[in-house]
């Protein structure tokens, strides 16, 4: 709850799942809630941030039970309850107005800002503060984020294989997020490929430490199939390339920015013949 200015009551933040009676009683002007699960009998005005739609959009989860039961009545509801949305680019904001049938209007697309801590640093001692803490040894490529399918941790993980197998690389693949249902797929398929040896699961680190972590990789790679930034941005603003790491994304094809390369999400083979010549 933060003040909202001379002659007004209050503007409320809420995280997700507060309930629409302690709402009430509250008696806010003005309710943000940062999820599309708001609270639908709500009688004040509503802000509600919509970052993505890989719900509804993305193979994976678009087809489950969840998505046709929850997500897409759910975000259909909320885009004409909410007085206004809010989400982080201009892809989201045309895909909210076209999949959600809103008026552009009604949409504001704000960009993620970036935290002061992830500045350029000198990259040994973020890689010796880095080791020193994950208790590795050799030199790391990095991939940080959540578990989930969209973020395509499958193919990379074959990629890593391929590369390992015909090039005889000394990185070790370091990944850092956790996700109760899906990292066991993970560690299955590290087994089947070989490479869990090589292969390092951590699913937590502290933010004073994750600014070394970016710092002290030789690469990252972020190989979602879909954002809500349609591609991941390594090479414009942002946490990851405020690093200075040459890093691959993906794109609708390949080239070369920025010390970023944009590769097809699926192509694994395409990734090792980049990641050699690099």
């Amino acid at each position: 709850m933060v003040p909202a200015g001379e002659g007004r009551k209050h503007a409320c933040l809420y995280p997700p799942g507060t309930t629409s009676h302690s709402l009430a009683a509250k008696g806010c002007d003005l309710l943000h809630i940062p999820h599309y699960n708001a609270p639908l009998l709500h009688r004040g005005p509503l802000l509600v941030s919509i970052l993505d739609l890989i719900h509804i959009t993305d193979p994976v989860y678009s087809r489950s039970v969840r998505s046709w039961v929850y997500a897409r009545p759910m975000l259909n509801l909320v885009a004409r309850k909410a007085q206004h949305i809010v989400t982080l680019s201009e892809y989201s904001k045309a895909q909210i107005v076209e999949r959600l049938g809103v008026p552009a209007e009604k949409v504001t697309a704000i960009y993620c800002g970036v935290n002061g801590k992830f500045r350029c640093a000198d990259r040994e001692e973020a890689y010796t503060a880095a080791s020193e803490a994950l208790g590795i040894q050799e030199p790391y490529i990095l991939f940080v984020g959540s578990l989930k399918p969209h973020k395509n941790i499958s193919t990379l993980l074959q990629a890593y294989m391929l590369l390992r197998r015909r090039q005889d690389i000394r990185q070790r693949l370091l990944i850092v997020g956790d996700d109760a249902r899906w990292k066991s797929l993970l560690v299955e398929e590290c087994s089947r490929l070989g490479i869990q040896d090589a292969t390092t699961f951590v699913p937590y680190v502290s933010q004073e430490l994750l600014p070394k972590v970016y710092a002290g990789a030789d690469l990252l790679v972020m190989p979602s199939t879909i954002e809500g930034l349609r591609i991941t941005r390594v090479g414009g603003d942002g946490e990851r390339n405020s690093r200075g790491l040459f890093a691959s994304s993906f794109s609708a094809g390949s080239s070369r920015r920025c010390g970023t390369l944009f590769l097809t999400p699926r192509a694994r083979k395409s990734w090792r013949r980049t990641w050699k010549s690099s």
